[in-house]
């Protein structure tokens, strides 16, 4: 067995071929064909509101968080398709600089995909929470505002960016003219950046994913004030209700991607060098995470292709909350006059 056949290493961030090579094709093959149908569906669903939903793509120099997403991500699966393939098909063996961009870029595409996906929930809980001033204890949560978010925002990609294809464009120099090291260092900055990327997303929703899905709980909590909801009310409401339900699918399942590319991120970052990955057992741990995390993304993508996301949901959210707050405060008014007027003797009416 030749030399190259007896050792695994990385390239671009990717394991190359060795001794375990049938197995880590079929890996390859079947990780390739899911992320291209993810890219399939994300376009399609671009495309779908783009042109028929009539979305916009910008909106208060911001992308609008759902075509964001969803742009976000088909990228992501495009560049992961074609690393993979470059990578099963032995492509461009040489072109050292634009396989570890191209590697690069796929693994900040779906982090970006996912901080825009964040914009969303920012932009949304500010708006509950103001329907909620009487439940909703806001000096135990900081809420940011629209410029925090978009100076945030902007710096997150801005950052990660340039950081991702400096890394790149050095690593793929280094090792084009055989510097190990100088391969290693700028692979390691990489990791770094992606763990540090991945850490800032994985502690925003756990903080602020759960707080959506708490003001959502607290908006159907309030829903159900009113004796006198109308049968119309009552049907948006049990919609409303599942809406609730995906919410909280889709959040969870975006958060434990994130949350899994952090382990993952920082495993590699300091172990890299240590784990031997000659044997067939670490084909399959490779393959179980390469395909897994494809699937889990994939029913993502699912969960909000079947909940039609934040802007529409949000907004009859917020009437229909502010319908029910109207209704108590006129009741809550009459009761006040009624007993003004001596036209009462319970106080407890003005509950």
């Amino acid at each position: 067995m030749s030399s190259n056949q007896t050792s695994c290493h990385f390239d671009s961030g990717i394991f190359m071929l060795c001794e375990a090579r049938p197995i880590f094709l079929d890996i390859i093959y079947v990780t390739t064909g899911l992320y291209c149908l993810l890219s399939v569906l994300s376009l399609s669903l671009l495309l779908y509101k783009t042109f028929f939903k009539k979305a916009s793509w910008w909106n208060d120099y911001m992308v609008e968080p759902v075509i964001g997403f969803l742009t976000f991500l088909t990228l992501h699966g495009l560049f992961r398709s074609l690393t993979l393939i470059i990578l099963a098909r032995e492509l461009i063996p040489s072109r050292y600089i634009l396989k570890s961009i191209i590697s690069f870029l796929s693994c900040l595409f779906e982090i970006i995909a996912i901080w825009t996906y964040m914009v969303g929930i920012f932009k949304t809980l500010p708006r509950l929470a103001f329907h909620q001033i009487n439940t909703f204890n806001g000096d135990k949560h900081f809420i940011p505002g629209d410029r925090l978010i978009k100076l945030s925002y902007w710096a997150f990609v801005i950052i990660t960016t340039n950081l991702t294809l400096i890394s790149a464009i050095l690593k793929g120099y280094y090792q084009t003219i055989g510097d190990e090291q100088g391969s290693s260092m700028f692979l390691s900055i990489f990791l770094a950046v992606i763990f540090a990327a991945e850490a800032i997303t994985f502690a925003c929703f756990i903080k602020y994913g759960r707080l959506l899905v708490e003001l959502l709980n607290g908006s159907a909590r309030l829903s159900g004030v009113s004796d006198d909801i109308s049968q119309e009310s009552i049907v948006k409401f049990a919609k409303y209700k599942m809406y609730v339900t995906k919410m909280k699918l889709t959040n969870s399942i975006l958060t434990v991607v994130v949350g899994w590319y952090t382990v993952f991120s920082l495993l590699l970052l300091l172990l890299r060098d240590k784990i031997p990955i000659t044997s067939k057992n670490s084909a399959f741990i490779i393959g179980v995470n390469a395909i897994g995390t494809a699937l889990v993304i994939l029913f993502a993508l699912f969960s909000i292709a079947h909940g039609e996301l934040y802007k529409r949901y949000s907004e009859r959210a917020v009437d229909l909350i502010t319908s029910i707050q109207w209704s108590n405060v006129s009741r809550v008014r009459s009761y006040e006059m009624e007993y003004d007027n001596g036209e009462t003797n319970n106080p407890r009416d003005l509950r």
